[in-house]
C-alpha cells in the first residue's frame, strides 16, 4: 500500500469569508497526478488531504486510517508554509512506522531537500515533477527492500542520504517534457465534495516568465497538453461531475497568442455549459484575445501587476508595463470579466514612494471594479529573491515558515525598508482599499 499526504497549511483557507481566500479551496492536484500513475501501474494507493478537516479529533483518526494501512510508502506533498507541520506530522509517523519509506517531493523540499534528510524524516526527496520516476523507485523499494539505498543512483531528480553523505541526482528539477504521457487524473481518489472548488484543470506547467521573486522560472518553459486532451477534461468535469465552472490552475494559462486563440475557438465549438476562470499574462492579452475569452466563458481572470512602478516592475523582470495594465483591466471589465489583480510591496528595490504609487494603482484598480490581492513578498525557495538574497539587500528576519504567508506580515527588511516599515505600510495599504 502506498499512501499519499497532502499536509494541513497552517494558512488554510477552507472556512475563509473572503471570495479570494476561499477560491483558493481546491483538491491537491498534483497528488491526484502521481496517485494516478501509481493507480495506473496496478500498486494500491490512497490519498489524503489534512487540509480537509474540520478538527483535530478529525485529525487523529485519519492518522490512524493511515498507521492502520501499514504503507510501505508514505509520500508528502509539501509546500513552505505547510514544511514544519509536515515535519512534525513525520516524525510522528515514523515512530509508529519505522519500517515505511517516506518520501517527500513540493514546492518547498524540491529547493530545500537537504532540510528533511538530515532530520532523519525523510528518506528519499524528489526535487520537482515526480511522475516518471516514482514508478520507478516503488520498483527498486520492492526489488531491493532494506538495501534500496544503493541502487538509487540511477533515479533522477532524487536527493537521498547513503553512506553517510547525502546524494543530489541530476537534474536539480525535474520536469515532465510530454505531458501527453500524464494521465488525467483520478479525481475518485478524493472526495471532491469537500472543495469549494474541485474543478481543476493544468492546460500546461511550466511559466515563460523571470520574475525574481518567484520559483515557476526553476519549473522550465511552458510545456502544453494536446487541445483534443484539454477539452476531453474539461468534457468530463461538465458530464461525469456536473460542474458549472471550471478553474484553470496553470501558472500562465495565455503566452502564446496563436495557441490560446486554438484553445479557445476550441472551447467554443464545444458548446459546454460552463465559465471558468485563469491567471493570464497581461502581454498577451488585446482586443480580439479578451472578446474571444468573453465568448469561450471565461468569468475570472487574475493578472500578475505586481508593481505600480515601471522601474520596479523592471527591476523584477516582470516585462509589462503600468500603461497596458489599466488598459487592459479597463477592457475586460467593460467586457464583464470579473478581474483580480495582484500587487506586492516589499520587493527588493522598492521605497515608501514606489509602493505609495503601487497602493495608488491598487486603489484606482478597485475603483474601476477589480479585486485586489496585496500581498508582503515572501522570498520562497528557488526564487531569485532566495537565492541571491544578500546580493539584492534582502534580509530574512523571521525564519518560521508556517508564517510565510504573503497576506500575512513580511518576513524580511530591505536595503530600504525595514520589516517593520514594511508591516506598517501593508497594514496602512489594507485599510485604504477596504475603505472604498
Amino acid at each position: 500500500m502506498i499512501v499519499l499526504i497532502y499536509p494541513k497549511d497552517p494558512n488554510n483557507t477552507k472556512n475563509s469569508s473572503s471570495f479570494m481566500q476561499a477560491s483558493l479551496d481546491m483538491p491537491p492536484l498534483g497528488l491526484l497526478y502521481l496517485g494516478t500513475v501509481i493507480k495506473k501501474s496496478g500498486e494500491p494507493v490512497k490519498v489524503f488531504d489534512f487540509n480537509s478537516l474540520e478538527n483535530q479529533d478529525m485529525e487523529d483518526e485519519m492518522i490512524q486510517k493511515i498507521v492502520q494501512l501499514k504503507p510501505q510508502i508514505i509520500g508528502f506533498s509539501v509546500a513552505t508554509t505547510s514544511y514544519p507541520y509536515t515535519c512534525e506530522l513525520a516524525k510522528k509517523m515514523k515512530k509508529i512506522l519505522n519500517e515505511t519509506i517516506f518520501i517527500w517531493g513540493g514546492h518547498h523540499v524540491s529547493f530545500q531537500s537537504e532540510e528533511p534528510l538530515k532530520r532523519g524524516i525523510a528518506d528519499i526527496v524528489i526535487r520537482g515533477e515526480g511522475e516518471e520516476v516514482i514508478l520507478k523507485i516503488i520498483r527498486i523499494l520492492k526489488d531491493y527492500g532494506n538495501n534500496y539505498k544503493q541502487h538509487l543512483k540511477d533515479v533522477e531528480g532524487i536527493s537521498y542520504i547513503y553512506q553517510n553523505q547525502i546524494h543530489y541526482n541530476k537534474p536539480d528539477y525535474l520536469v515532465v517534457k510530454d505531458l501527453e504521457n500524464v494521465p488525467i487524473p483520478d479525481r475518485t481518489l478524493l472526495d471532491l465534495s469537500k472543495y469549494k472548488n474541485a474543478s481543476t484543470i493544468l492546460a500546461s506547467r511550466g511559466c515563460i516568465g523571470k520574475c525574481k521573486f518567484c520559483a515557476s522560472a526553476c519549473m522550465g518553459l511552458p510545456r502544453e497538453r494536446e487541445i483534443s486532451s484539454i477539452i476531453y477534461e474539461m468534457d468530463m468535469l461538465v458530464k461525469r461531475y456536473g460542474y458549472r465552472h471550471i478553474n484553470f490552475v496553470d501558472n500562465v494559462f495565455a503566452y502564446n497568442k496563436k495557441r490560446t486563440k486554438e484553445l479557445l475557438e476550441a472551447i467554443c465549438k464545444k458548446q459546454l455549459p460552463v465559465t471558468f476562470s485563469a491567471e493570464v499574462n497581461i502581454n498577451f492579452m488585446d482586443e480580439e484575445i479578451v472578446e474571444l475569452f468573453k465568448k469561450a466563458g471565461l468569468k475570472f481572470v487574475q493578472f500578475g501587476i505586481e508593481s505600480g512602478n515601471n522601474k520596479i516592475l523592471k527591476s523584477i523582470n516582470k516585462t509589462i508595463s503600468i500603461e497596458r495594465s489599466h488598459s487592459i483591466v479597463k477592457r475586460c471589465l467593460e467586457e464583464g470579466i470579473h478581474v483580480v489583480c495582484s500587487m506586492l510591496i516589499g520587493l527588493p528595490e522598492d521605497t515608501e514612494e514606489t509602493i505609495a504609487e503601487t497602493v495608488a494603482m491598487a486603489k484606482q484598480f478597485k475603483k474601476e471594479g477589480a479585486q485586489i490581492v496585496l500581498s508582503c513578498m515572501v522570498p520562497y525557495p528557488g526564487s531569485e529573491v532566495f537565492e541571491k538574497a544578500d546580493e539584492l539587500g534582502i534580509k530574512i528576519e523571521n525564519w518560521d515558515y508556517a508564517q510565510w504567508n504573503m497576506t500575512n506580515r513580511s518576513v524580511i527588511s530591505t536595503k530600504y525598508l525595514s520589516r517593520r516599515k514594511i508591516d506598517k505600510l501593508y497594514n496602512q495599504a489594507l485599510s485604504e482599499l477596504n475603505a472604498i
